[in-house]
């Protein structure tokens, strides 16, 4: 496991992608304005509060927690892997390099709820190889933003792409796979 010192980085300027708000922007168009939507270890991204009205970002990085509250946002300082205050109906994880995280997401997660992940440091695969969620989609990361849908269970080519760059991955939660 990875751990990182809370104070390595010092996030002044919050910003949001725009192909990455684009890909939120159609998964909003194609499941729902998601109720209550989790994202847990943001950054310095703010696009998925661009795009969804009740997003929790929480980290265990006090910079990064203050400069979300200094734009507004709702936001919680945790250690995300023993977070438990769910549930959820979209849990977003973005860049996140630490195994476990679709046990943390099980417990915060609303049945039939979503996760959307990328694959730069291997989150949508842990999710993949997880029985109880269940790859339905793939978002591409372009000024075009579309979604392509999948028909089994199994995500098709993971693609390894630059940090903020590339595909998300949707997967539904089902507990009783």
């Amino acid at each position: 496991m990875r751990v990182v010192d809370e104070d390595y980085m010092n996030f002044e300027s919050p910003r949001s992608h725009i192909p990455r708000a684009r890909q939120f922007d159609v998964f909003k168009q194609e499941y729902g304005d998601p109720e209550k939507v989790w994202h847990p270890g943001p950054g310095d991204d703010l696009s998925a509060s661009d795009v969804f009205s009740n997003v929790l970002h929480s980290d265990r990085n006090s910079n990064v927690i203050e400069m979300l509250e200094n734009q507004g946002l709702e936001s919680k300082k945790e250690d995300i892997m023993d977070a438990d205050h769910g549930p959820y109906d979209l849990v977003i994880w973005i860049n996140f390099p630490v195994e476990g995280i679709s046990d943390v997401t099980e417990r915060n997660i609303e049945e039939g709820g979503y996760v959307v992940a990328n694959s730069y440091v291997k989150d949508a695969e842990e999710f993949d190889r997880n029985r109880n969620f269940r790859g339905v989609g793939k978002l591409e990361y372009s000024d075009e933003a579309h979604l392509t849908e999948f028909d089994t269970p199994e995500c098709p080519g993971w693609e390894k792409a630059r940090k903020n760059e590339g595909p998300l991955w949707i997967f539904e939660y089902d507990s009783t796979n």
